[in-house]
């Protein structure tokens, strides 16, 4: 049982991890040439 807690924590870490890269990188692209929201 502490192992299924263990790996059910880390596989929260990684999909929040992912999500955090993807939602950057989905952000990034379609702001691209306005520095205003990028900066803020």
């Amino acid at each position: 049982h502490l192992n299924m807690t263990m790996f059910q924590e880390l596989e929260g870490n990684l999909v929040a991890a992912i999500g955090k890269v993807l939602f950057g990188f989905l952000t990034r692209r379609t702001r691209t040439g306005s520095t205003e929201t990028v900066a803020a």
